[in-house]
């Protein structure tokens, strides 16, 4: 009788002592360890901006879009008066900003009035004319040449769904483009022949 209670006492007390074992053993919860990992971890170093990729080296696609300062609207190749003798518009505001880059500048005057068309007309100046040749491979949209232009113009248009159409020619090595914007399509024939009844530029 003696050993039985020694032996049970004795198993009580290993069972304690492997008790407390596991309980020292037992991981902390997840959560916690993550939160004392966190609390440890090295605060990453800011990496610096990388310089902005510029889309094109060339001249900007819309001059007026830019922040240089504005211009004389004098400067512009045509003036309100001319374009709506020509084309029929009631234009009233002129804003005129010219955009120097590697190269060449750019001129671009945007006519705006009471109704939805307007009128964008970006004259391009290269130091060296011959890198104008071939400029229209570069044109977003597609390309109509113009039967029998003296300055092989061409039709440009895009499907960006604003109905814009532009005339784009190379004259006298000047590059000039002169769109249209917010016309209806069904329109497009006549406002073609108008656009090119306009002064040519120079």
């Amino acid at each position: 009788m003696f050993y039985r209670v020694v032996l049970m006492v004795a198993m009580g007390l290993g069972l304690v002592a492997c008790s407390g074992s596991e309980e020292t053993q037992t991981p902390k919860p997840l959560a916690e360890q993550t939160a004392n990992s966190a609390a440890i971890a090295p605060v990453p170093t800011p990496t610096p901006s990388a310089t902005p990729v510029l889309a094109s080296e060339g001249a900007p696609a819309n001059a007026a879009a830019s922040n240089s300062p504005p211009v004389d609207p004098a400067s512009c190749p045509y003036s309100v008066e001319e374009l709506n003798q020509g084309l029929g518009l009631k234009l009233s505001i002129v804003n005129a900003v010219e955009v120097p880059f590697a190269g060449g500048t750019q001129l671009s005057c945007q006519y705006t009035g009471e109704q939805p068309a307007t009128i964008t007309v970006n004259k391009l100046v290269m130091q060296d004319p011959k890198m104008l040749e071939g400029m229209e491979q570069f044109l977003a949209g597609s390309l109509e040449a113009v039967p029998n232009d003296p300055d092989k113009a061409q039709w440009n248009t895009t499907d960006s769904g604003l109905n814009d159409l532009t005339l784009h020619y190379v004259r006298a090595g000047i590059s000039m483009d002169i769109r249209l914007l917010g016309v209806d399509q069904a329109e497009w024939p006549v406002m073609k022949q108008k656009l090119l009844g306009l002064r040519r530029i120079p």
